[in-house]
């Protein structure tokens, strides 16, 4: 995945619509300045006053206080990358259940840049062939060699087959592994300048690992008991610590944990951004109100994310800094049309 492809991928899994949202270039030279006011003692521009913390009693998403880790979200298969720097967790299954699911496919594909130099499109689609995926480490092509893809697939073994030999030409440097285990089987490749090792050792589970790491993950997935359908409800997850994808955040904010569910006929967005301490927390809050009212001020953030600032609520728990909006149809369009634009990712079929 291309850096600007993660960075829109943070805006898409909500990762940055709602709390890193000074989206586009920052701005050099002189500019006029708007008419200001005084807010909690801070100075912002008039017209984009920060939204007013989350009342009580507001009604909560159980995505709060959510997995943190690939072992969180789909148990001990997960454990093959124990403390990743970033996983995103695609849920594909709700994706191609919901009303919007042909925008849905076209905003997660547009973003998966990297998906096709693993697994072309052709051959798995991300969404339409696969119940859920998890991506775990680091996320920008050419940074990828330690990283672990598990994926449940929704075809039968005998398609499987059919993919792998498929897969094998197109792929540099690919051949059989030999395992010794029974009942699983690898191939390994070289992709994005790194060896790895496709494996299949349980029916519907496809991992792809370094291959050093080949006959522990096929015995691994033989004993662990896989998810059909995790995190029900929950569209895409995403947890990073990530320096790219907090580049424009407070530097408070140490992790980041950001998730997409349906909500009353809109998408929710859900950002958690974690800090060192409640003091910190609290710091980083007035900070994320200032960059939410500089980027209102800005005519191409409002034509593209009007609605979704405008929606914005910003709230702190604690050591955590929180941020809900939520996406219309109409908005999730614009969004996947500016990442189109700006990673040239995008084809007529999602």
């Amino acid at each position: 995945m291309s850096p600007s492809a993660f960075t829109s991928l943070g805006v898409l899994a909500a990762s940055a619509a709602a709390i890193a949202c000074a989206c586009g270039p920052r701005e050099t030279g002189p500019a006029r300045a708007p008419l200001e006011v005084r807010v909690d003692g801070a100075t912002v521009p008039r017209q984009a006053r920060p939204p007013a913390p989350a009342p009580a009693g507001q009604e909560r998403s159980p995505g709060e206080n959510g997995p943190r880790t690939p072992a969180d979200l789909i148990g001990e298969v997960g454990r093959l990358a124990p403390d990743p720097e970033t996983t995103l967790f695609v849920n594909s299954r709700e994706i191609r259940a919901h009303a919007w699911a042909e925008d849905l496919e076209r905003a997660i594909a547009s973003v998966l840049v990297g998906w096709d130099q693993f697994m072309p499109r052709d051959l798995v689609h991300p969404i339409r062939d696969v119940d859920w995926v998890v991506m775990a480490g680091d996320l920008t092509l050419g940074h990828t060699d330690d990283n672990v893809f598990v994926a449940r697939y929704t075809f039968d073994e005998a398609r499987a087959d059919a993919v792998t030999r498929d897969l094998l030409p197109r792929l540099e440097q690919s051949g059989d592994v030999a395992l010794g285990i029974a009942g699983a089987s690898a191939i390994h490749a070289r992709v994005d300048g790194a060896d790895r090792a496709y494996v299949r050792a349980a029916p519907h589970v496809l991992a792809i690992v370094p291959q050093r790491q080949a006959s522990a993950a096929a015995t691994r997935i033989q004993s662990a008991s896989v998810p059909d359908a995790p995190r029900p409800g929950e569209l895409a997850r995403l947890v990073t610590r990530s320096r790219a994808a907090r580049r424009r955040l407070p530097e408070a904010i140490r992790e980041v944990r950001a998730w997409l569910e349906p909500h009353d006929g809109r998408i929710a967005l859900h950002v958690e951004g974690e800090c060192p301490t409640d003091d910190a927390a609290r710091g980083a809050l007035e900070e994320l109100k200032l960059t939410i009212g500089v980027a209102r001020s800005r005519t191409l953030v409002r034509v593209a994310l009007g609605g979704i600032l405008s929606r914005a609520k910003l709230s702190r728990d604690g050591r955590v800094v929180r941020a809900t909006t939520e996406i219309d149809q109409g908005e999730l369009k614009r969004l996947v049309a500016l990442t189109c634009s700006r990673t040239a990712s995008c084809t007529d079929e999602p």
